[in-house]
This record gives structure tokens, sequence and C-alpha cells, in this order.
């Protein structure tokens, strides 16, 4: 790969993905497809150092749609899009707009992704839940109402200002969920509240974006078919030109 091929690697974080309707995992052959995506996480940095450049993002589409790639998953985060209750992020929802447009122009769809980190291992939250929030443990959405209707609002939201994107692919309404307090059939309920707010909006597929340990954490149960119309599933990583690896 050029230095030039490697620069642009570099500025992503990454996970090459399939994604696979529910039926194959069920193993009925031929009633599903897959295509090849990368997580373009440019949605995630920018908050912290700017928004890329049109020039970047041309480039770095380029070499997505060189190499086949179809889909692009752009990261979508609470705690920046919401940084003070009902008070949303107008120009975080252009800037998405924006990369959309230019996947666009490279024949690339973009997935939503509704990125969530559960609770950390030393218990004081995830920066991903707004600092607004008293308490910054996802789990608190289940036991607590004013949180899990911020949520659902700010789901609502996102998704009304989100779904006109010609190249919108689909929805990922959470990433690698996981909660010690909360029941498998709790995780459905809530699930099912995310995708009914999505469905309001649009028609597209929705997902839940699964790392394959957490995955396992559900046992494969089968309701987790019927909430999905698609699958992700990681495939391998990509490593920058420094050889540390930035993926998630």
């Amino acid at each position: 790969m050029s230095k030039s091929r490697k620069a642009s690697v570099a500025l992503l974080v990454v996970l090459v993905s399939i994604l696979v309707s529910p039926p194959l995992i069920q193993a009925h052959a031929g009633a599903s497809s897959f295509d090849m995506g990368v997580n373009y996480l440019s949605t995630w940095y920018h908050y912290e150092t700017g928004y890329l450049s049109n020039a970047t993002l041309q480039r770095d589409f380029q070499f997505f749609q060189d190499h086949g790639l179809r889909i692009v998953s752009l990261a979508v985060v609470w705690a920046y899009m919401e940084q003070s209750k009902g008070d949303y992020n107008a120009v975080g929802v252009a800037d998405l707009r924006r990369v959309s447009a230019i996947a666009a122009e490279h024949g690339i769809q973009v997935i939503i992704d509704f990125h969530t980190l559960m609770d950390n291992k030393y218990g004081n939250g995830s920066w991903t839940l707004p600092e607004w929030l008293p308490s910054r443990q996802f789990k608190t959405v289940f036991t607590n109402t004013t949180y899990r209707l911020a949520w659902i609002s700010y789901l609502n939201n996102m998704s009304a200002s989100l779904a006109d994107i010609a190249n919108l692919h689909s929805w990922h309404m959470m990433n690698e969920p996981w909660s010690s307090t909360a029941t498998l059939e709790e995780w459905l309920v809530l699930w099912g509240e995310m995708k009914a707010t999505i469905r309001a909006h649009s028609d597209k597929p929705v997902s839940i974006r699964f790392g394959s340990e957490v995955y396992l954490r559900f046992n494969r149960d089968p309701h987790i078919y019927d909430m999905c119309t698609c699958i992700p599933l990681p495939t391998s990583r990509v490593w920058s030109r420094s050889s540390r690896l930035i993926g998630p």
C-alpha cells in the first residue's frame, strides 16, 4: 500500500464488516445477501479535532470505491449530538449529511450508527452518554423512566433529521449492548421501542451492531433475528501506518 493510501486508512477507526440478513445465519440458503463495508468514524473524531475536509472525504471514499467497498458506517454519538437536554447539534447533523452526500458521489451507501459504549469496568459510566445525565451508565435506561424517555427522544430526533438521506442503507440501533442488570427480555422490549421510533421515520433496515462476544452473551437467541433486518458481522481489523491498532 502506498504512503498516501496508508495515510488515508490512518484517518479511520475501521472494522471491516459483512452485512448479512438474519435468514442466512439461520442457514436458509439462498435467502440472504452480503455487502462489504467499513466503519468510517470521521463523525467520531471531528467532535474533538474539527470536521474532515471535503478533499479528505473525496480521497477516502475514492479509496473505498476503488477497493469494492459499498457501505460505510457513520458513528452518531449521543454525548455530542445532545450536549444539553433537548438541544440537538444541528451542525453535527449537517455534517453527517455532507459526509453522506460525498459518499453518494462514489456509489457508497451509509449506515447511521447510534454508537453506544456501555458502562465501563471502573463503574463510572460511558463517555457516549451526555454529561447532563447524572449517571453515565447505560443500565440506568432500564431503571429510570427519565433516562429511557431521553434516549428514545434522542433516537426520534436523529432519525427524523436523517431519514431522507438518499443513500441511507440502514440504521444500527446501538453498539455492542450489554448490561449485567438487564435480562434478554428487557433488552428485547427496549430494542422494540427503539425500532418503532426509527420506523416512524424510515423503512430502511435496522440492526444491532454486535461484536461476536457480545452476541454470544445473548446465546444467539432467535428473537434477535426477528428484531433485526440485517446483522453486521465483523471480519477483520485495519491497522494504521504506525502499526498501532486504531480500530475498536
